[in-house]
């Protein structure tokens, strides 16, 4: 009966610093990546700032090229959006929608 009774008692502790430490987490997170591409900045820009070049080089639509790919909003710039869908748990669904840009620079 002793060792019942521990066993609820760790069971709780856990669920209770569980509970205790999602209380302190953000709700939304932020990422962001880095790294040296040689080229000009204007045509990396052009890559990016055009949500449908993605599909020529992006990781994610090499992992499931059957994933499917819906676009809204202008071609390219603010308010372009590309919404994904897949059967591939590393690639899932999502939607990603450019929010800011500075022409070559971000």
């Amino acid at each position: 009966m002793r060792i019942i009774k521990n066993i609820a008692i760790i069971i709780i502790s856990l669920v209770a610093t569980y509970i205790l430490v999602s209380l302190f987490l953000p709700s939304k997170i932020k990422i962001e990546r880095s790294g040296i591409i040689n080229s000009s900045s204007e045509l990396v820009f052009e890559q990016i700032n055009t949500l449908k070049n993605w599909k020529s080089w992006s990781y994610w639509d090499n992992i499931d090229k059957n994933m499917q790919s819906t676009y809204s909003g202008p071609e390219s710039g603010i308010g372009a959006k590309h919404c994904w869908e897949s059967s591939n748990d590393s690639v899932g669904k999502g939607c990603l929608t450019i929010s800011e840009i500075k022409p070559n620079e971000l």
